[in-house]
């Protein structure tokens, strides 16, 4: 998914004059940058979903430092635009919250931030519902509460 220069700068807090020195360079050779061919706006986008994998998994070693982290994200970005609202549904996929974290409580509470940013987003409802249906200590009551709100 790309993430535009706005969103990188916000959640960063990078400024744009900063973001050869503070962006570019660290990550030299694993990002990229592309233009949004909706918006024509700068995006950057990892070379290697792998990498991105491996380097995440470094960063954020416990469900706490995953968590913190990917709210961080979330509370940077505006949904408005169609490319930070793909970031969004990326990112609360229940499936892979399920498989992310070992624990239930820091990726309900990643679901609790999400539907703050965009509450009428129905879409955040259901994979929280698909998160409880999929993680081995979800609950199947919360499940069917979700997709009732949703």
């Amino acid at each position: 998914v790309s993430a535009r220069a706005g969103s990188v700068a916000r959640i960063s807090n990078i400024e744009f004059s900063e973001f050869e020195s503070e962006l570019f360079k660290p990550l030299a050779n694993m990002i990229k940058v592309v233009e949004d061919k909706y918006s024509g706006d700068y995006a950057y986008q990892t070379r290697h979903a792998r990498v991105a994998q491996i380097v995440f998994r470094m960063a954020c070693p416990d469900d706490a430092a995953k968590a913190t982290q990917l709210q961080r994200i979330l509370g940077g970005l505006d949904v408005g635009y169609a490319s930070d609202r793909r970031v969004l549904e990326e990112i609360t996929r229940g499936r892979s919250l399920a498989n992310a974290f070992a624990t239930v409580e820091p990726a309900r509470e990643l679901y609790r931030t999400a539907i703050e940013s965009a509450p009428t987003e129905a879409f955040l409802r259901q994979q929280w519902a698909i998160f409880e249906l999929n993680h081995a200590h979800g609950s199947t009551h919360d499940a069917d509460r979700h997709i009732a709100d949703a």
